[in-house]
């Protein structure tokens, strides 16, 4: 529902969902809600929602809280938990990028760089795009001219499309476009770190 643009009937339904869960589960329903939060742009809310479910132990909230801490631009805080979760589970995507982002935001490109390549280096296989971005954007930030054209070749062109019909600064060629239409996936894409489904979240936005 959520990401067919059913907001509200969204949550509606997840909150009767959540009204039936065994106890055991409540701290994993919590996380998710937080989670379509964050997707949805709206940090605050999510924190509140993934605290509770940190304090009850559901394994993805800690990452989620770092994601959301984030996006509320307090990219120093939100190192600690995402460094928990990825300590807890290696393999988090999400957290690895929020980690790499937050470096970035912080000024540090050349740890950014690192957090991004040591996340590549994890997975099997990475199916993403957004820690992806933040590569590019660090390797840009480094004064590596071919970093943010290289990391664009990643992302899928219908997203390209997306963001540069709605910035100009990322339309055209070059070392300068490429970056400012990296930056806009960021921006646009809101608290969404996944390439999945879950785009569709975004990528629908009116103009």
């Amino acid at each position: 529902l959520l990401c067919r643009g059913r907001e509200e009937a969204a949550f509606t339904a997840f909150a009767a969902a959540r009204r039936v869960v065994p106890p055991g589960s409540v701290a994993d329903a919590l996380a998710w809600e937080g989670e379509m939060r964050l997707w949805q742009g709206r940090p605050a809310a999510a924190r509140v929602l993934l605290e509770k479910a940190v304090r009850l132990g559901a394994i993805y909230a800690e990452g989620w809280k770092g994601g959301a801490l984030a996006l509320e631009g307090r990219w120093e805080e939100a190192l600690a938990p995402l460094e928990r979760a990825i300590a807890r589970t290696p393999h988090d995507a999400e957290s690895r990028t929020w980690k790499a982002e937050a470096l970035l935001r912080l000024g540090r490109p050349a740890d950014a760089l690192a957090a991004a390549d040591q996340a590549l280096a994890a997975f099997r296989r990475y199916s993403g795009f957004h820690l992806l971005v933040v590569r590019g954007l660090a390797r840009h930030a480094l004064g590596d001219a071919a970093g943010a054209e290289q990391a664009a070749c990643g992302v899928p062109p219908a997203v390209l499309d997306f963001v540069r019909g709605r910035v100009a600064a990322a339309r055209g060629d070059g070392p300068a476009a490429a970056a400012a239409a990296l930056e806009a996936v960021l921006r646009l894409s809101r608290g969404v770190r996944r390439g999945g489904h879950e785009t569709a979240v975004w990528l629908r936005e009116p103009a």
